[in-house]
């Protein structure tokens, strides 16, 4: 049998980098509130809803499994949060031709749109959050950033 070795410091690492990631969020995010179209208000949206969008930016296309499992809720959940974005008409659900049983949650133009200008937005937005650091910090967070999302993509299976 072999033998493995002892992680114990290395996963001590990863849980006080994930913490201090959660805390890195929290403050890019802080005071983030898109200027959004009038016929949707800000209060119509929580945060899985604008994840979701984001998401379906990003996908265009996700099945309903795929969706919630990247938003972190439960399928019974993530329900409302795909109605919500599909009532707002940002969303619409779609079967797949192949298999009936399966659904698709499918972004919309107006969900394209509103979901690029919120992007332009973060953007500018981390921007000033992130002038504090010099150009040599913000080259090693984003190298740390890349090297996250490559791992997120190996432990994930996406």
């Amino acid at each position: 049998m072999e033998n493995k070795p002892d992680l114990s410091e290395e996963v001590e690492i990863v849980i006080t980098g994930l913490t201090e990631s959660f805390q890195l969020y929290k403050y890019l995010m802080y005071n983030f509130r898109p200027d959004i179209p009038q016929d949707i208000s800000a209060s119509q949206l929580n945060h899985s809803h604008w994840r979701t969008l984001m998401f379906l930016v990003d996908r265009g296309r996700a099945s309903m499994k795929e969706a919630c499992r990247f938003v972190g809720l439960e399928a019974g959940s993530f329900t409302p949060v795909a109605d919500k974005l599909i009532k707002l008409s940002l969303a619409e659900r779609a079967r797949d031709p192949e298999d009936r049983r399966k659904v698709f949650l499918e972004i919309t133009d107006k969900g394209r749109t509103l979901g690029f200008e919120i992007k332009r937005q973060l953007r500018v937005h981390f921007k000033e959050r992130l002038s504090e650091l010099n150009r040599f910090r913000i080259n090693e967070l984003a190298a740390a950033m890349s090297v996250i999302s490559e791992i997120n993509k190996t432990l994930v299976h996406e």
